[in-house]
């Protein structure tokens, strides 16, 4: 896989446009927590149960089974074509500028925030008197409890966080896979031979739809078997800081970096165009199987392989996993084929997407956490409060790019200079 320095292929506008949607799904996720029918937990702490919209169970299943694949796949594709621009010091050089420092910025700035938000809308929800009192008391003390917390030391109830860094555990992800990636990338350049085979294989195998299709499938269903899970699983606190720390974490951190690592065999293969076919098609389909594997197994939810070593219920675990696999499966090849197909052009709007949405996803987790504390006690039909609180949410964070972020120094630290 030694990139050719002397044909650079230009930016790719789909798959730009593909990963600010998958941004934007995140902030449908998290927004829809607070009135989905789950219990609080450790992932996200309070509930509005006056305003319960049972249908937002599936929202998140559904968008859950392939948002970070799909984002991690491009990750790998862009990271790749960095390599071939820049060589292996100006990749890791690049990762450290735009991922590992607002990273460590969104710890020192936006994780106090989000602690704050989320103790103010659990003590809402608890009934507790002078709810924001309560939330500033914990921030402003002198034990240190965010950063306690932060580092896994203790663990502060109310405060909704997953992964390492909270909801900023995929840029800690996306730096390592770099990282991992550059290693990987040295041993290859010793082993030429290894890597003009692997693409050829990967090569012969993606030009044939139903065979690419098929073998990515029983990869996913492999990755779920692996994991003992119906589902790609998120980081938890406080273990997964260290990505070797137990299975579970560097089993988690193994299977994102397989979709990471087939975006960047896709970009080195060429591979990309033959991931235009058939988009309607898998995706209707990737639908419709998610919907029915939702409504048919949701009953039995909580079964695990590892439960059911044997037997007629571990054989309808399997047939799950297997189902969510495929439909997952299509609904990652479908959308990239969607973008390829109908969004591969520049424009000015979709760019201007683009560049918000990096930033409001960074922003948008403590305006989720904050507002359906401001919300509580009022009651509507299912999912209006969902939907007042998604679309300010959503607001707020692109009007703060607009006018704070855009044409400033923040927008230079995230996205560099304008060429």
């Amino acid at each position: 896989m030694e990139p050719n320095q002397s044909s650079v292929a230009p930016r790719d506008h789909a798959l730009d446009a593909l990963r600010a949607v998958m941004m934007l799904l995140g902030i449908v996720l998290h927004v829809s927590l607070p009135y989905n029918s789950w219990k609080p937990g450790m992932g996200w702490a309070f509930k509005d149960t006056q305003n319960t919209a049972v249908f937002l169970d599936w929202v998140w299943d559904f968008i859950h089974s392939f948002r970070m694949p799909l984002f991690y796949l491009i990750a790998g594709y862009f990271a790749a074509m960095l390599l071939q621009k820049r060589g292996l010091m100006g990749l890791f050089e690049h990762r450290v500028r735009r991922i590992a420092l607002p990273f460590l910025a969104g710890l020192v700035f936006l994780y106090p925030l989000t602690v704050w938000s989320s103790l103010y809308s659990y003590h809402v929800f608890k009934g507790s008197e002078h709810p924001m009192a309560r939330a500033w008391a914990v921030l402003t003390s002198e034990k240190l409890y965010p950063l306690k917390h932060l580092l896994g030391q203790i663990r502060l109830r109310g405060v909704s966080v997953v992964g390492p860094g909270g909801h900023l555990w995929f840029l800690y992800y996306l730096f390592f896979f770099a990282v991992l990636a550059i290693g990987l990338t040295v041993v290859f350049r010793q082993r030429p031979g290894w890597a003009r085979a692997l693409l050829r294989v990967f090569s012969a195998i993606i030009q044939k739809f139903w065979i690419g299709t098929l073998g990515f499938v029983l990869l996913y269903f492999g990755a779920l078997v692996w994991m003992d899970s119906r589902g790609m699983p998120t980081p938890r606190v406080p273990m997964s800081w260290w990505i070797v720390a137990d299975s579970e974490t560097l089993k988690t951190f193994l299977v994102y970096f397989g979709f990471f690592a087939f975006g960047w065999i896709v970009f080195f293969s060429k591979t990309l165009v033959h991931l235009r076919r058939y988009p309607l098609w898998q995706c209707g389909a990737g639908l419709v199987l998610n919907i029915a594997v939702y409504r048919f197994h949701w009953p039995a939810q909580d079964m695990v392989l590892a439960s059911f070593p044997g037997g007629a219920t571990w054989t309808i675990a399997l047939s799950i996993q297997s189902l969510k696999a495929l439909s997952a499966v299509l609904l990652i090849f479908g959308l990239l084929a969607f973008f390829l197909r109908f969004f591969n052009a520049p424009s000015a709007r979709l760019h201007f997407l683009m560049q918000a949405s990096y930033w409001m996803y960074l922003v948008h987790i403590p305006l989720a956490c904050f507002l359906p504390g401001l919300f509580g006690g009022v009651q509507a039909p299912p999912g209006v409060v969902f939907v007042w609180v998604l679309m300010l949410t959503t607001t707020l964070s692109l009007l703060s790019y607009r006018y704070g972020v855009q044409n400033t120094i923040i927008g230079v630290f995230l996205q560099g200079r304008k060429k």
